[in-house]
């Protein structure tokens, strides 16, 4: 299951070990904008939200809106795919 926004946002705020008034004094937004979108009420925070967050933690706006998750998800299932292929031609060379 993926990370919402809020979920990515608190994990990379608690694994810096600073609290929600930090993070918006570093993001430049308000506390309370903090706190909804890591509850997940702040149903469309704005790309200058998104941006200034991910400023802040260091991170991409890629990531927090879940883009590199689907990249790495497209890549993982190719390298399934070469490994199964790959393990089929060794069943097939074997066999003969």
């Amino acid at each position: 299951m993926r990370s919402t926004l809020g979920q990515k946002v608190r994990g990379l705020r608690t694994s810096m070990g600073i609290n929600q008034g930090q993070l918006a004094n570093r993001a430049s937004i308000s506390q309370s904008q903090v706190c909804l979108i890591e509850k997940g009420k702040s149903c469309n925070p704005t790309m200058g939200h998104i941006l200034s967050l991910s400023l802040a933690l260091n991170t991409t706006t890629d990531f927090l809106c879940g883009r590199e998750e689907a990249l790495i998800d497209i890549r993982i299932k190719e390298a399934l795919t070469q490994e199964r292929r790959a393990s089929k031609k060794r069943t097939i060379r074997r066999t003969k």
